[in-house]
């Protein structure tokens, strides 16, 4: 799978800008702050992902990402989730710290 060029665009735009927009459904990822910047994630989601799948949600058709392998549904529901809860700057964070690792 290929991410860099769309995730470092998404973080940058990110890094700006937390949109927002309803939730429809969740997954089991973490919603505390400490739990997001530094605990386990379910194996179907990656902190970058699911900002990208934030972006996505506002800017791009989400179900073609998702059908592409761009994001999986479970990042989808997390984003959705962060967008609510507005922990979407906690996931860039996490990513942001993931990719230095």
């Amino acid at each position: 799978m290929r991410r860099g060029p769309a995730v470092a665009v998404a973080l940058a735009l990110l890094s700006g800008v937390l949109i927002g927009v309803g939730v429809t459904g969740c997954t089991p990822v973490p919603a505390s702050e400490s739990a997001i910047l530094s605990g386990p994630l379910p194996a179907d989601v990656s902190a970058q992902n699911v900002v990208l799948a934030a972006i996505l949600l506002r800017t791009s058709d989400i179900d073609a990402a998702v059908a592409d392998g761009l994001v999986t549904p479970a990042e989808v529901d997390a984003a959705k989730l962060a967008i609510e809860q507005g922990t979407v700057d906690l996931w860039r964070q996490r990513a942001e710290s993931d990719r230095n690792r």
